[in-house]
């Protein structure tokens, strides 16, 4: 067993970052956001902190589609704030909140570290990683020269448009009082509150598409394994965004657009999402793909932990190149086995909400499983497989999207989940992908079962699930008793 320091309990920024959990402080945040209340004091920002810049925005054309900068969001009367305003229907200080608290402004900054640079080494990289494209797409807004409309500065790391869209088109308009949500997403604004929308702009990075590739390639020469959950990972970020609650009527949304129903219709989205990125590649669709492509598969097959600092745990083994992570290779015929993370937990899911559909989907899940570990598959074959997959979850998705999550069902999903602790400890123990989503999904029930009923936040489960979440970092491969343990505790204590 390899013993990792364990997490703080504190909500701090480098911990995605180093591929693990939200912790359950987080939840505690949650819980009294959604109950309508302020932030704690010392984590809003002083009166005396300096103002946002507010240089006169530039006019954007009337085209769509095109980037104007996020210094058209930067004035203090709109979104540049340096506390919450609401003037307008929305907090006003979300330009600030993502420039000094969120972790998406500070994604460039990655780009100089000593990582960076051994994974430039490792690849043979002809340009230093701030200035690479293929380490650009996701760790900043660049959009090509022929879409700009404003000043852009890749040095701002993911900015507004990156998730909002491209706002020459709606930009100036949604200012007016006669201009509804819905007039800027015909304008050109990505439909945020739409939870598939959302979850599959996030996979644009956190899982990849055309032009933002994270391969096997990749992660050998040091580069994260890429991991997501919609709902945990924005319950992570500092809220730029006003609770549904605290909007004002005429723009609030019918329905939830974060908590639960995020975690469950993110869990179809993400796995479909997935099915037809790996398509992709399978066909070799694009110069960026090729196939077979390992960072599909299970990593714990052949890689294992070794002392930090060997050669083989720096990919290339260069001189004078820091070793990104510990790793070597076992022998083993034939290709590791598929990684099932995107599936064990949506399993639980589909079982209750989509009984019709759960046969078919373990016969799909098990075929493209088996020819994706077979090397002697034709691409076009595992192609095929995945986009059947693909297609059936569509109608999975729009289900789960309709399911009403109250604490009765919340309680039924997480004592379900726990329940088949023996299935997803095999599984957990063989694959450390899934056991992080299972640990996510415990995390998202229980964050959803608190915000509804204070109760819920006994001393007992908060300590389950701080173990659960230990069990995960601490114990390589997871120890399947200690697992199936902690979530027969958990199950008990929801009851």
């Amino acid at each position: 067993m390899t013993t990792t320091r364990p997490l703080a309990m504190r909500t701090i920024p480098a911990l995605l970052a180093t591929a693990w959990l939200v912790p359950v402080g987080l939840l505690l945040v949650t819980a009294v956001s959604a109950a309508g209340q302020e932030p704690p004091a010392e984590a809003m920002p002083s009166a005396e902190a300096p103002r946002s810049p507010n240089p006169p925005p530039t006019p954007p054309p009337r085209t769509a589609g095109l980037y104007v900068g996020p210094v058209s969001c930067a004035q203090d009367s709109c979104h540049g704030a340096t506390r919450p305003r609401r003037v307008f229907g929305v907090a006003q200080n979300e330009f600030y909140v993502w420039l000094h608290q969120g972790p998406h402004a500070k994604a460039v900054e990655r780009l100089f570290d000593d990582r960076s640079k051994a994974i430039a080494a490792n690849l043979g990289l002809a340009a230093p990683p701030s200035e690479s494209a293929a380490c650009l797409s996701c760790h900043a807004t660049a959009p090509p020269e022929g879409r700009r409309a404003g000043p852009i500065d890749v040095l701002d790391g993911v900015s507004c448009e990156s998730c909002h869209g491209p706002a020459s088109g709606w930009r100036d308009g949604h200012t007016a009082e006669d201009w509804s949500h819905r007039d800027s997403v015909a304008a050109g604004m990505v439909d945020l509150r739409d939870v598939a929308t959302r979850t599959t702009v996030c996979l644009g990075c956190h899982l990849g598409r055309p032009g933002r590739v994270v391969d096997h390639d990749l992660i050998a020469a040091g580069h994260p394994a890429l991991r997501f959950e919609v709902d945990n990972f924005s319950q992570f970020m500092p809220p730029h965004w006003l609770p549904d609650a605290d909007r004002p009527a005429a723009s609030r949304p019918p329905r939830p657009t974060h908590g639960v129903r995020a975690w469950a219709t993110g869990q179809a989205v993400s796995l479909q999402r997935s099915a037809e990125e790996l398509a992709r590649r399978a066909r070799g669709d694009g110069a960026d793909t090729h196939w077979p492509d390992f960072s599909w598969m299970s990593c714990g097959s052949c890689h294992r932990t070794l002392p930090a600092g060997t050669a083989e745990s720096a990919g290339s083994g260069q001189p004078g190149v820091p070793a990104p992570e510990d790793r070597t290779y076992r022998a083993r015929i034939g290709l590791p086995p598929w990684s099932p993370g995107r599936w064990v937990v949506l399993r639980v899911l589909v079982e209750r909400h989509a009984p019709d559909a759960l046969a078919a989907l373990d016969q799909q899940v098990a075929t493209l499983a088996r020819q994706v570990s077979r090397i002697t598959t034709p691409g076009p074959q595992v192609a095929a497989s995945a986009e059947a997959l693909a297609r059936t979850l569509d109608g999975v998705a729009q289900r789960l999207d309709t399911v009403e999550w109250n604490e009765a069902e919340i309680r039924h999903t997480l004592q379900s989940l726990a329940a088949q602790r023996s299935r997803l400890a095999e599984v957990a123990g063989a694959d450390a992908r899934s056991a992080e989503q299972v640990v996510m999904a415990v995390y998202s029930l229980a964050g959803a079962l608190i915000e509804l009923d204070e109760r819920a936040l006994d001393q007992t489960l908060v300590e389950s699930l701080l173990s659960l979440e230990r069990a995960l970092v601490e114990d390589r491969p997871v120890d399947l008793t200690r697992f199936r343990d902690l979530m027969a505790r958990i199950e008990n204590e929801v009851r």
